[in-house]
């Protein structure tokens, strides 16, 4: 499921691959459980949760699932208890449930929510221009 038509979470979650939905559910659960305020809601083809200034989403790809969290010092903070995930700036991968410490990523979650901080801009830098002589 690499983007979904989806026009709601619950209807998100009835299209998942059977195989990959208990995990999908987990991820919901977890985030509404640690950041109980957080407005749901479907954004570039997956679940999204927005709480103040920050943000969380996941979905699942043919062959993992990503957590997205919009705290990058949060990720870099808790990088030993993610030991065993792909961790991309936001973005954690892991090929099952399994892989993701829930415990952890809920405290992330619950940290973020209050610090309440922006998503990185995910816009590129420009380049500085060279100077002619």
């Amino acid at each position: 499921m690499v983007s979904s038509k989806a026009t709601s979470v619950a209807q998100f979650l009835a299209e998942a691959d059977p195989a990959r939905r208990p995990a999908l559910v987990a991820f919901r659960k977890l985030v509404k459980s640690s950041a109980p305020k957080a407005v749901e809601s479907m954004q570039y083809g997956m679940p999204a949760y927005s709480s103040g200034k920050t943000g969380f989403a996941f979905t699942a790809q043919k062959h993992y699932l990503s957590f997205y969290f919009c705290d990058v010092e949060l990720v870099e903070k808790y990088a030993h208890e993610l030991r065993g995930l792909d961790c991309g700036k936001c973005c954690l991968r892991g090929r099952k449930l399994e892989h993701f410490p829930l415990e952890t990523l809920a405290e992330m979650v619950r940290e973020a929510v209050k610090r309440d901080r922006p998503p990185p801009s995910m816009k590129r830098k420009p380049r500085a221009r060279a100077r002619a002589k």
